[in-house]
């Protein structure tokens, strides 16, 4: 019986990864973002529907996303980077993270299916050395699969950021 507003549910959503606000959100939406009215098209992305009606996005998918709003390729420059802004605001700091130096922003949306895979993808901002990145793991919702995505972050932090 609680009330939110679609502004803190977008919030939730992208901060917090809270599936309930991405509920929220998608019922106000419905028909307003799907593959018919080619939103999609916009995106280097397959998507797989479940048998359980989610969707499963492939780190490619989930990188095209990222790239359409760092180029605002289908939102318009200042929409793209408020979302931008949002998802660097995450209160997620021990995957992408966690591997990376801390004056350096990231943009990154975590995920999971169940406690099947887990996930951290996003854009981090090194100074004329952007890149994006996208970790997907088997294994449960833990620390030790939060721990090797944040080892993984930081091999490609320390490769990029180690280039002149």
């Amino acid at each position: 019986g609680a009330q939110i507003s679609l502004g803190d549910a977008l919030d939730l959503m992208l901060k917090d990864s809270d599936n309930t606000a991405l509920n929220v959100v998608t019922s106000q939406v419905e028909g307003v973002v799907s593959p018919e009215n080619g939103v999609f098209n916009f995106l280097d992305a397959e998507f797989v529907q479940n048998e359980d009606y989610t969707v499963s996005l492939t780190p490619r998918a989930y990188s095209s996303f990222l790239k359409c709003l760092y180029f605002s390729c289908y939102l318009n420059e200042d929409s793209s980077q408020e979302i931008l802004t949002k998802l660097a605001e995450s209160h997620i700091k021990d995957r992408l993270p966690a591997g990376i130096s801390g004056s350096t922003t990231v943009a990154h949306k975590v995920g999971n299916y169940f406690d099947q895979v887990q996930s951290d993808c996003g854009i981090v901002y090194i100074p004329k050395r952007n890149y994006v990145i996208c970790v997907m793991l088997d294994g449960p919702d833990n620390s030790e699969t939060s721990n090797k995505i944040a080892e993984l972050s930081k091999l490609a932090y320390d490769y990029v950021a180690s280039y002149k």
